[in-house]
């Protein structure tokens, strides 16, 4: 039986803005870098001992059309207002406990957004294992924001793309 552990991390966002829902879901994945790749989304897990790269460093690693795991928050609208979609990690010191990837996205600002993420990654890890929060010291986030009008759809993504 294969066992698949990602063993790298890299964090991306993006925004699009189209006439149509997929064609602004798509330019979100070209601006973030990832409209190459069969993207499987996964629950939010940080897999124990993995290491955080640059995305540069990432998307080399990636072949096109190769099928990739991430946890991704996406939001399209099609009506006025800021829509923002972020991905936040906690983990801690203790790189082989396996640490949180949260997913937000609503009708708020970039900076609630990944803050909001941020929060709900450092809630699930100290609140579902022995881990206090003062143990907590990787946090981190990445988001993308970007207002709505009601003549195009806007999509906002983030995205933690696991490397095997």
């Amino acid at each position: 039986m294969t066992v698949l552990v990602p063993k790298e991390i890299f964090f991306t966002s993006g925004k699009g803005k189209a006439e149509e829902e997929l064609l602004s879901f798509e330019m979100a994945l070209r601006e973030a870098g990832i409209e190459r790749l069969n993207l499987v989304s996964v629950s939010s897990i940080c897999p124990p001992g993995a290491r955080i790269i640059s995305k540069k460093e990432g998307l080399k690693k990636l072949q096109d059309g190769q099928i990739t795991f991430c946890v991704m928050s996406r939001i399209t609208s099609y009506e006025r207002g800021v829509v923002s979609a972020a991905v936040g990690l906690a983990r801690t010191a203790d790189k082989e406990h396996y640490g949180y990837i949260s997913e937000y996205h609503g009708h708020v600002g970039l900076d609630e957004a990944r803050q909001v993420a941020e929060d709900m990654a450092s809630y699930m890890l100290t609140s579902l294992t022995d881990i206090d929060e003062d143990e907590v010291n990787d946090i981190r986030s990445v988001g993308a924001s970007i207002p709505g009008d009601d003549e195009n759809w806007v999509t906002a993504l983030a995205a933690a793309i696991l490397i095997l």
